[in-house]
């Protein structure tokens, strides 16, 4: 075959007689022909008549507006959840007392393993959807999912459609409700945790309140009460005790003329030195320490052998205001010990208000979470209530399978495309055989295979 005929036509020449290839090829053609015909009966003896039947389930939200109720269990998209329930119901378990239920694959069970007969079974099931997957819109929360069963016999292909439907609303109740159940017991046990540290700090707090009694910041306007009125008393009780020395001095120097170095002139001049030195200094002054000394040694001495000891009455007042005096300086004593200890107080009140504030927070933290988590178990306890009603997301049998009355795929369809696939190849063929061993079929060929113009032609007869 030459370029030059190609270029004109664009067609090879042996394509311009197809009656003329069938001639010449026919009995190769009728052979791939006749193998095709054979090996498409063979498959369609072969390809058992399968009956597919389906069932329409619908998936609608809660019922319930989610301001009243808030759903406890997490919503995921239509798509996944129809997963998660193909999942739950395609199991080994499920799936083989389907079989052994409807006698599915009686010829097959002795033969197969169980594996792989529950392949067979799931090899069977067709999930669909019928208005897309999911939520179509904002407002739309229904979805219609299609479940179907694909079998050699009609009924058993409907009856397992229709019991895998109504397993779906079955399987999504149980887990749904399982989720349900394990979220509020989740939220339980966290409430159990977070009240029993909530009670753990308030005992702490309430141990610091005892150990600290006294220095709590809501305590330092009482210790600057307390404070004041011990001031207030070492004055009263100073004035008390000048005033006491003053009269046990004139009580001492009465009635007798002393001398100036005599011991009553010495106790009565110490007593006023006394006096004038607590006008200037503290009580704690060495000044002042050492005149109480002086002044209780010549007090002990008169008391022993002084002038004043034969008058008996004057030996009682002498000692009673000694004995006063001693127990104002003993109390003296006390408030400067308990003013010593309250101003303590108060310089580690700051610091007890810094650890208080401290534990507080901490509590009331650990109070917001557990009234957070409170708050939380009561809404899924509704929350579950409202899902063992059946008032979350529903799934509901739409229309129920019925036992088709044609198979999916007929064997007039396998036959058709059968013999469509053996002309085909028969064509192939010819066209090969052609290319492979080409005929000269026109004079063109002729005059550039042998180099001879051509004369004349016969036309062929019949």
């Amino acid at each position: 075959m030459s370029e030059e005929n190609l270029e004109d036509g664009g067609i090879p020449d042996f394509l311009r007689d197809p009656v003329g290839l069938v001639r010449r090829r026919w009995r190769w053609m009728i052979l791939v022909l006749a193998a095709g015909l054979i090996a498409t009966g063979a498959i369609i003896i072969s390809i058992p008549v399968r009956y597919l039947a389906t069932a329409s389930i619908l998936i609608s939200g809660q019922t319930m507006p989610e301001e009243f109720i808030r759903p406890i269990v997490a919503e995921s998209s239509s798509f996944q959840r129809i997963n998660e329930l193909v999942g739950e119901m395609t199991s080994r378990e499920r799936l083989l007392g389907l079989e052994k239920k409807h006698d599915l694959f009686p010829a097959e069970r002795g033969v197969l393993k169980p594996n792989e007969l529950m392949m067979l079974v799931r090899a069977g099931i067709e999930v669909g959807t019928a208005q897309g997957f999911g939520r179509r819109s904002r407002g739309d929360t229904s979805s219609i999912y299609t479940v179907s069963f694909r079998h050699a016999r009609p009924a058993a292909a409907a009856a397992v459609a229709n019991e895998l439907a109504g397993d779906f609303a079955a399987v999504s109740v149980r887990l749904r409700g399982e989720q349900a159940r394990v979220t509020t017991q989740f939220l339980r046990t966290q409430l159990v945790e977070k009240e029993a540290e909530l009670r753990a700090q308030e005992r702490k707090i309430t141990e610091f309140k005892e150990r600290y009694r006294g220095e709590l910041p809501g305590e330092l306007q009482t210790n600057l009460n307390k404070l004041e009125r011990l001031a207030a008393e070492r004055q009263s009780i100073n004035r008390a005790i000048s005033d006491a020395e003053t009269r046990l001095a004139m009580m001492t120097s009465s009635g007798t003329p002393e001398s100036p170095n005599s011991p009553l002139a010495r106790l009565a001049a110490l007593r006023s030195q006394l006096a004038g030195q607590r006008s200037v200094y503290t009580d704690e002054h060495p000044n002042v320490l050492s005149l109480r000394r002086q002044i209780a040694t010549l007090e002990k001495e008169i008391a022993e052998g002084g002038p004043t000891a034969s008058d008996p009455t004057r030996q009682i007042l002498l000692g009673s205001t000694s004995r006063g005096i001693a127990d104002m300086r003993k109390r003296l004593v006390e408030i400067a010990a308990e003013t010593s200890d309250r101003e303590a107080r108060v310089a580690r009140t700051p610091k007890r208000e810094e650890e208080q504030g401290a534990l507080q927070g901490h509590a009331e933290v650990l109070r917001n979470e557990y009234l957070s988590f409170l708050h939380k178990v009561e809404t899924a306890e509704l929350a579950q209530r409202l899902e063992t009603a059946q008032q979350g997301e529903r799934i509901s049998v739409l229309d129920r399978a019925l036992p088709p009355s044609e198979p999916e795929r007929t064997r007039l369809k396998y036959l058709l495309a059968g013999l469509v696939g053996s002309l085909g190849l028969a064509a192939l063929l010819g066209l090969g055989l052609e290319l492979l061993d080409p005929v000269l079929v026109s004079s063109e060929q002729i005059e550039e295979h042998f180099g001879l113009p051509v004369l004349g032609s016969v036309p062929r007869i019949s």
